[in-house]
């Protein structure tokens, strides 16, 4: 009796002080949004739902979605085969330059690919003069194609690290054994390698249609009245039309598709992870096909050009003088940082500051969600653990217009400060920094929290001289990651940010939707430099999975000290806190 209320005492007690305030009662306030209409709720659902333009809406977003998606597969599956056949050292370089693109906000791409592509793009101004044309030879941004290739761009990493964990996953000996019956290289990837790598290639797939859907900050800088998807309808009737009955119906449309989808994804992960047949080796950690130095080149050539010139154009265009129909800036100038002003440094304080709270609220209940969670499956663990993850898997507008109901009144209402802010960003990287410690919780050996138990040690003992060491990796990681998630959030900010207070990406909107495209750029890079700054102050913190183990066990060297110490006179280690 006393080992159930243990066992099932500490997630209700968790559900009922942390997710509930946190998930489930803003869904449950978004939800009843849809009765302030005139006509009560099914009246509201009605409309809706018998709108041309929701229905319009909805199969635009998903056809979109769906073209963004095969685009990014076929690209990211591609670069990621040329990065795996790269040599060792070399394809760690390439997928470290990958993984900056998360500190990258999504906004961010489409700016840069303004500056490359647009009418008086420097690509656009270069193909002009070396074709001798009279005019710009494309003019596709400010649309559906536009949208397209930035999200591809943007999205492309979502393809390369499932691909590349599930190749590096592969036992060898099936494609050396085909190699071994006279097939040739490309029929081996093309018959052996890439059926195998199909799970995770699929699990890729369906979290890119997933956060393609999803994405909002792109179409605020690209869209038109043309690309219209539901995260920017939402937004449209919630904070222009001032219509929250219609809106919240539609986010809940929205919600049950994301989640469909979400459930989907988690299902071929799944997959992906327990492997077919035997034809996944276990921590072999070995390469599929040999190093091939073309595959090097493209890999190099992908990642600059996808990810490397992004970031190049916006330091770029920040110290240009001006950058208007030439290949390169006509002169530099320190201009544009000396003109931002201090509601620009203001916002860019705070979005230091929302950021590393929301980095150390992620990290903590993550870390205390991931400990608690670790060996349970099912039931209550199991809803838990879906409650975390939801905002994960729906738009940031849908996130912020239920953050905007249940905390814009009474009985809390934080309206009027910046605890909404930190709250609603909280909600978005809490599920990322949460799968990030779980995954490694689930890794440790049980031998060590065996043996602090052997000594006499009490369950928080154990989680605090044990548990927290090996974690300590993890969590330094899942704050890094929960920082540059929040410097860059954009879509929830702007649904429940108070009046006069801002971040620093609302500014750069500003300044990109004003035309004030240089002072944008500065302060991107100031955005981008604490950005930078703020995950080489965590990397710096020295702890890696190594020094981990050593504090377990130095740990547990003092509890046995303390073990010998107290044997002659009876104490208990348990009772040393």
């Amino acid at each position: 009796m006393l080992a159930s209320k243990s066992r099932f005492g500490w997630p209700l007690a968790v559900a009922g002080l942390v997710f509930i305030p946190l998930v489930v009662y803003p869904g449950w306030m978004l939800i009843s949004l849809q009765g302030d209409g005139a006509g009560g709720v099914w009246t509201e659902w009605s409309t809706v739902l018998h709108s041309a333009a929701l229905w319009r809406t909805v199969w635009f977003s998903l056809g979109l979605s769906l073209e963004s998606t095969v685009f990014a597969v076929l690209i990211g599956v591609g670069v990621a085969v040329a990065i795996h056949r790269s040599p060792p050292g070399f394809a760690r370089w390439l997928v470290r330059s990958v993984e900056l693109m998360v500190a990258f906000p999504s906004f961010l791409i489409a700016f840069s690919l303004i500056f490359l592509y647009g009418s008086q793009g420097s690509i656009t101004a270069g193909v002009q003069h070396l074709l001798h044309l009279s005019g710009p030879p494309w003019d596709f941004l400010y649309g559906r194609a536009g949208v397209v290739f930035a999200e591809v761009c943007y999205y492309i990493p979502f393809m390369i690290r499932p691909t590349l964990a599930v190749l590096e996953r592969m036992d060898p000996a099936l494609p050396e054994a085909a190699a071994g019956l006279g097939a040739r290289p490309g029929r081996v990837w093309r018959r052996v390698i890439l059926p195998m790598a199909y799970p995770g290639i699929s699990a890729g797939a369906i979290l890119c249609f997933l956060l393609i859907q999803n994405e909002f900050g792109i179409l605020l800088v690209l869209g038109s009245q043309q690309v219209q998807t539901l995260p920017m309808l939402i937004y449209s009737t919630a904070m222009m039309n001032l219509d929250l009955p219609a809106a919240s119906v539609t986010a809940t449309v929205m919600l049950g598709m994301s989640l469909a989808i979400y459930a989907l994804y988690r299902q071929v992960e799944r997959w992906s992870l327990g492997g077919r047949g035997g034809v996944f080796a276990k921590g072999t950690g070995g390469s599929v096909g040999k190093s091939s130095g073309w595959a090097a080149w493209i890999a190099t050539l992908a990642v600059v050009i996808v990810f490397v010139l992004p970031i190049m154009v916006v330091v770029v265009s920040a110290l240009a003088r001006t950058w208007v129909g030439t290949v390169l800036p006509e002169g530099w100038t320190w201009r544009w940082f000396a003109v931002l002003d201090a509601s620009d440094w203001a916002s860019l304080g705070v979005s230091i500051a929302v950021a590393g709270a929301v980095a150390l609220l992620a990290t903590v209940i993550g870390t205390g969600a991931a400990l608690l969670l670790r060996r349970r499956r099912g039931g209550i663990a199991g809803l838990i653990d879906a409650l975390i993850m939801i905002p994960g898997a729906v738009p940031s507008v849908v996130v912020g217009l239920a953050v905007l109901a249940a905390y814009h009144q009474k009985p809390l209402d934080l309206s009027g400060s910046p605890a909404i802010v930190i709250l609603v960003q909280l909600f978005l990287a809490l599920p990322f920094s949460y799968r990030m410690l779980l995954a490694i919780a689930e890794t440790m050996p049980p031998a060590l929290e065996e043996a602090a138990a052997g000594l006499g040690a009490g369950p928080w003992r154990r989680i605090r001289r044990v548990q927290i060491p090996l974690l300590l990796p993890g969590m330094r990681a899942s704050a890094a990651l929960a920082f540059a998630l929040s410097l860059g959030e954009l879509g929830a900010t702007m649904m429940v940010c108070p009046p006069g207070f801002a971040t620093a990406p609302m500014q750069i909107l500003q300044y990109m939707q004003r035309g004030y495209y240089y002072q944008g750029s500065a302060l991107a890079v100031l955005l981008l430099l604490a950005g930078f700054l703020g995950l080489a102050a965590v990397a710096a913190l020295g702890v890696n999975r190594r020094s981990g183990w050593a504090l377990a066990r130095k740990g547990l060297r003092r509890d046995r000290r303390a073990v010998d110490r107290g044997a002659g006179d009876g104490a208990d280690i348990g009772a040393v806190s």
